[in-house]
């Protein structure tokens, strides 16, 4: 099913003309039934009746939807379904994708970062039309540590335990010395830990161990080569 940035819907069809039309020209071998799904899934069967050119963009977007959902496909493709939408009617939408059934794959295409960690599992980042990243929403975290002398000494044993090069740490103003490790979610705790032993084992007092995960925004420029700003800045 598909259903592209604005929904080319006819706006003297009403809503249940518009459908039964759609299931049957696409060979749905029970169109009322398929229609009287979709209206229930995207929460429409109150303008069953209405012509389409009197909705609001809100209830048009629910109306393509549910035309994308006709026949219950496997896969739905979304094109920035939410553009154009007013806060309400971004949180309907958004609300609809999360009560769909979990035994389909919706693929959802967007440039409004925070319309995908609301709402999907995962990540897949474009630039130039090259796969520069695929992970988990949420799945990176950074491990920010801070010791109160230069820990160069330690990073190679750091490393060697943790199985993860330790970037360089950089001084702050205050003696101490600072460094972000990245890792994956599932990673985070083994790391931490192998860095606080080598630390221990060399005598370096870890003043800070504190994981925290990577946002969506940050990452998006860090995969597709943009430049990486500090928050606030």
């Amino acid at each position: 099913g598909y259903l592209p940035e604005t929904a080319p819907l006819p706006p003297e069809l009403r809503v249940g003309e518009y459908l039964r039309f759609r299931a049957r020209i696409e060979g749905i071998v029970r169109p009322d039934a398929a229609v009287e799904a979709a209206l229930a899934a995207t929460g429409t069967a109150d303008v069953v009746r209405a012509p389409i050119g009197h909705l609001s963009r809100g209830y048009r977007q629910r109306v393509g939807l549910a035309g994308a959902l006709l026949g219950d496909p496997p896969l739905l493709v979304l094109d920035e379904p939410t553009v154009g939408l007013d806060p309400v009617q971004v949180e309907d939408v958004r609300r609809l994708l999360r009560t769909l059934p979990d035994d389909r794959a919706v693929v959802f295409s967007s440039h409004l970062l925070a319309e995908v960690e609301a709402v999907c599992d995962r990540v897949v980042i474009l630039a130039e039309g090259r796969v520069v990243a695929d992970e988990p929403v949420g799945g990176r975290v950074e491990i920010r540590v801070r010791w109160d002398a230069d820990p160069s000494g330690l990073l190679e044993a750091a490393a060697a335990a943790c199985g993860r090069a330790i970037p360089r740490p950089s001084p702050r103003p205050d003696g101490t010395f600072e460094a972000t490790i990245p890792a994956a979610a599932g990673e985070a705790e083994r790391i931490a830990e192998a860095v606080g032993r080598a630390s221990a084992a060399a005598g370096v007092a870890v003043l800070e161990l504190s994981p925290r995960r990577s946002r969506l925004e940050e990452r998006f420029l860090e995969a597709a080569g943009g430049p990486r700003k500090e928050a606030g800045g």
